[in-house]
Parts: C-alpha cells; structure tokens; sequence
C-alpha cells in the first residue's frame, strides 16, 4: 500500500544510507547492515517502477476523461436553457475531481478549457437569476403600490394578475428569491387584509 510520493523518497534514504554507510565496531556488523540495505534498495526499487509506471498511465488515462469532460462542459453552450445547462455542472465538477491528475504538458490547457465551459454556463445562469430578480422586484413594487389602493374590486384583480405573473418569473437565485417572495407576499396580504 506504499504511495509513490512515500516510496521514492525512501528508496533515496536507502540509496543515501548505502553510499554513505559510516563506520561500524565490525567489520562483520558492515556487511550485515550493507546486505539489508541492499535488501530493501532490491525490494524498494521494483516498486518504485512499478508506482512510476501505475502514475503514468494513470495520467494517461485522466487524460482522456479530462478531455471527454471538457467536451461535454463545452456541449452545455448549445443548451439554450441557462437552469438547464448549469444542471450538470456539479457532477461534471464531481467527476473533474477524481481526474484531476493528467499528463504534465496537456493539464493546463485541460483546466482552462473546462473552467472556461463552466464559467460560461454559470456565468449564463447567474444573468437570468439576475433579469427574474429584477422581475420580481419591479412585481413587488407593483403590489406595494397596490397595497394602499380602496378600489376593492379592480385593485384585488390587479394583484391576483400579479400572482400569476409572479409564478411565470423564473428563479432569482437563492439568496434572493425566499427575501423577494416574502416582500411580494407582505404587499398582497397587506391589501388582502
């Protein structure tokens, strides 16, 4: 279970220890102590190679995700549905992350490309948060300029209008949309009652 980050260095210290072995009481206690150090350098070295050899096509193979993850964050800009092409992004982000190690001189162009994809998918759904805030903003100044109103009649089918309205506006995003129903609510029930 010995990692590669743990394993070359202590096939190093071995390395070291071999080289520079200072001097023992015996000459017997010398060759003792040099054969387990060569002992372990000829157990340790394999499976350094063979961790090397693992990583490597490790990074080949994230490499491969890496570059299928990327086209399909950069599929999401053909998704004209900003809530609907920001729905992936989390598990893209989620499957990004266990390949996350690719090969040295094609893993940062991979990363800029997929965050690019992602930004822009965000960036799509966070302008339509931000045009059905301003919806229902401009709806709740409506109803607060209706709350005030004794023209029963017309004033009560102006705001239920403003209900169904309300329900055709899109979310704010999450912060925002519980605030601005409760303001929107405040202003109807304050003519209501």
């Amino acid at each position: 279970k010995l990692a590669l980050k743990k394993a070359e260095p202590a096939l190093r210290e071995v390395r070291a220890a071999i080289d520079d072995l200072p001097p023992l009481p015996s000459r017997r206690d010398h060759e003792k102590i040099l054969e387990r150090l060569k002992a372990i350098r000829a157990g340790l070295t394999p499976r350094v190679q063979e961790l090397r050899e693992g990583e490597k096509w490790m990074r080949w193979a994230n490499t491969n995700v890496q570059e299928e993850l990327c086209a399909r964050a950069e599929a999401l800009r053909e998704i004209a549905d900003p809530e609907a092409a920001a729905r992936p992004l989390s598990d893209l982000m989620e499957r990004w992350k266990t390949a996350s190690v690719a090969e040295p001189d094609k893993s940062q162009a991979l990363w800029q490309r997929f965050k690019a994809a992602t930004d822009e998918a965000r960036a799509r759904l966070e302008a339509l948060h931000a045009q059905n805030a301003a919806g229902k903003v401009a709806l709740c100044e409506k109803a607060e300029a209706l709350a005030v109103s004794t023209d029963w009649t017309k004033t009560a089918e102006a705001i239920k209008a403003l209900q169904i309205e309300w329900k055709s506006v899109g979310q704010a995003g999450r912060g925002q949309d519980k605030a601005l129903w409760e303001r929107f609510r405040k202003a109807c029930d304050r003519f209501f009652t």
